[in-house]
């Protein structure tokens, strides 16, 4: 049985709630037509808005902290900020679980074969497998999101 669409209610953005949850059920419909890469792009794209959220809710003095510790330095505005700062950030924060980083860090690396030249080279296309492990990331971060 699907999560539950509506299960977003801890963002107090309605309207983010609402785009959030757009683009859930557009990630599920391409899922089921059998449109992989589409479905692995927008789910990659949930979970980063979804991080992008929580991060945005933290105080800035905890960001700079979290940032320093990278060893690159991702810059002030988080919103430019790439998939791969926005979960090792939101682990250090202990915003997100292990688990969570494992998958989401999966996710990362199935979205990004969206580059012809990247899936060239590791000779990989996005697959179903790959998408249904980007769709169980979204969950695991709302998952941590609802109970933390």
């Amino acid at each position: 049985m699907a999560p539950d669409i509506d299960d977003l209610q801890f963002i107090g953005d309605t309207e983010l709630q609402e785009n959030l949850k757009l683009d859930r059920e557009s990630c599920r419909e391409l899922a089921r037509t059998g449109h992989w890469k589409a479905a692995t792009v927008l789910g990659g794209s949930i979970i980063e808005a979804l991080l992008l959220w929580r991060l945005m809710q933290e105080s800035n003095e905890d960001i700079v902290i979290e940032r320093s510790k990278l060893g690159t330095d991702p810059g002030n505005d988080l919103e430019w900020w790439s998939l791969g700062v926005l979960i090792n950030v939101a682990a250090s924060l202990e915003q997100i679980g292990t688990n969570t980083v494992i998958v989401c860090k999966l996710a990362q690396n199935f979205r990004n074969l969206i580059h012809p030249g990247r899936s060239q080279r590791l000779n990989q296309q996005v697959n179903e497998a790959m998408t249904l492990s980007v769709m169980s990331a979204v969950e695991f971060v709302i998952t941590d999101f609802q109970s933390g």
